[in-house]
């Protein structure tokens, strides 16, 4: 099974790359039609959330404490440039999370992925480590990235296949 959530895993990293790619700095940070979670905000969420999964599997927690605090649910969104890191850094956040995550997940045993999440804020949704692990690389990615593409398409920008 887990061939399959790494295939997936990889197929979201591709997506969201082509999600991104050619879009300028002031469409990162963009808010059409009343949309919240822009471009950037999206993309530094889920490069935290490898953050965290890698912690739950044990390893280290790589992305600035205060870079990560901008990517947390609840925290005010800003329609600001220099407020966020650039769509490339976020990318390159992402990619670097992505290979850690998928090579951990590669190793992980039964026992870790059975074990009770160690974050609070994990263990608020989630009885299993392997189940906030599954969840990140695939639910959580796609919904994600189906708000790129909204605020895409909010912005008058074609979404063209993968």
């Amino acid at each position: 099974m887990i061939t399959y959530l790494l295939h997936t895993y990889d197929f979201n990293l591709r997506h969201a790359r082509h999600l991104v790619t050619g879009l300028t700095p002031d469409q990162g940070v963009a808010q059409p039609g009343g949309l919240v979670n822009h471009i950037c905000w999206t993309l530094g969420h889920l490069a935290t959330a490898t953050d965290v999964a890698m912690a739950e599997l044990g390893g280290e927690m790589i992305i600035p404490e205060a870079t990560a605090m901008k990517f947390f649910p609840s925290v005010p969104i800003t329609d600001g440039v220099a407020d966020y890191p650039s769509i490339e850094e976020l990318m390159t956040m992402l990619e670097v999370g992505h290979a850690r995550v998928a090579s951990r997940v590669s190793e992980a045993t039964a026992e870790q992925l059975d074990a009770r999440p160690a974050i609070e804020m994990v263990q608020r949704r989630f009885s299993r480590v392997g189940d906030f692990i599954h969840y990140i690389m695939s639910a959580h990615e796609g919904v994600h990235l189906g708000q790129i593409a909204d605020a895409r398409r909010a912005m008058g920008l074609e979404n063209t296949d993968l």
